[in-house]
């Protein structure tokens, strides 16, 4: 009996709740490397009325794989792209998100565009001028993915990012001609 159990198994994924197959990580980078604003402790604070990059940083587990969020194959349903949901008060997520590029392969079925390999999400960010100095904001990055070995499967992951606001004045519009 204990033969034909493990005979039936053989051929199913099993994952345990909660289990993650792409490790994410999320940090605050500047736009301009060399900004004042940049700190010794890796701490990024921001100026209102500028930009900085939120960089997701990827890994799928040994033997899995997950698909890009900007582009697919036109084989590819567009259900297999990641998908972000952004939160957060006083800034505003600037488009398009860029992403290091993915891997061609030949599924049998087409040609699908996927990463294996550790891989880069970067958004720029734009702080909203009344954001108020001092206060620590908090970014909130949902994602939704598709996860494959042997089968896919979906997997959500949240993952949270604060910086903090500058007491710099707001930069104006024109300053920035």
């Amino acid at each position: 009996m204990t033969a034909v159990v493990l005979f039936l198994l053989a051929g199913f994924q099993f994952d345990l709740p909660g289990e993650k197959h792409v490790t994410l990580t999320i940090a605050a980078e500047p736009v301009d490397p060399f900004d004042v604003g940049n700190s010794p402790s890796g701490k990024l604070t921001v100026r209102r009325g500028e930009t900085f990059f939120v960089v997701l940083k990827g890994t799928p587990q040994a033997g899995w794989y997950t698909y890009p969020a900007t582009k697919h194959a036109k084989e590819q349903p567009d259900g297999q792209l990641a998908k972000f949901t952004i939160k957060g008060d006083y800034v505003v997520p600037l488009w398009p998100l860029r992403e290091t590029e993915p891997e061609w392969k030949d599924t049998g079925i087409g040609w699908h565009l996927q990463h294996k390999k550790p891989f880069i999400w970067t958004q720029e960010v734009f702080v909203k001028p009344d954001a108020p100095a001092g206060k620590v904001l908090t970014l909130t990055y949902e994602l939704d993915l598709q996860v494959c070995k042997d089968s896919c499967i979906q997997e959500h992951q949240s993952l949270t990012l604060e910086v903090t606001v500058r007491p710099d004045p707001p930069r104006s519009p024109e300053a920035q001609k």
